[in-house]
């Protein structure tokens, strides 16, 4: 017994049911639907339309050179939403090594705290995100902590 084409094809890909009208995707043996309800989409039009502005914000910043608190609390909403921007990383290290050239040692000590909180966030988020990964390294290796206090 062969079975039709569009039987294999619908299976290959995971389809639960070869017939048009039943397509539901299976991932694990679960079912997928597309959006359970209306708030749920909403919620998340929500979150992507900030994610996009504080994105446009983070880079007008950064191409300003604009290293001040502000910015910088833009930039830590930004990657707690998203954990794996890389720009947004790249101008945090830009913006605390020019912040730290001016801090005294409490300021100093303030920006390095701020600066484990979100990677320690971002990291609750997204375990293997390379990214904060790197940031977290890069702390560590300027001697801004102990590498003992990371193992």
């Amino acid at each position: 017994f062969v079975l039709p084409s569009t039987h294999r094809v619908a299976r290959s890909v995971g389809w639960a049911s070869p017939c048009k009208k039943e397509r539901k995707m299976v991932l694990h043996g679960i079912k997928k639907d597309s959006m359970k309800d209306e708030e749920s989409q909403k919620a998340l039009q929500k979150k992507a339309k900030l994610y996009k502005e504080l994105l446009a914000t983070v880079l007008g910043y950064k191409k300003e050179h604009n290293y001040r608190d502000g910015p910088l609390k833009h930039c830590a909403a930004l990657l707690e939403i998203n954990p794996d921007v890389s720009t947004a990383w790249n101008y945090r290290r830009m913006a605390l090594e020019a912040r730290l050239e001016s801090a005294t040692g409490e300021e100093r000590i303030g920006l390095v705290m701020n600066e484990f909180t979100l990677t320690e966030k971002a990291l609750q988020k997204n375990p293997k995100s390379y990214c904060a990964w790197h940031h977290r390294k890069w702390l560590v290796l300027r001697g801004l902590s102990s590498p003992d206090t990371e193992l």
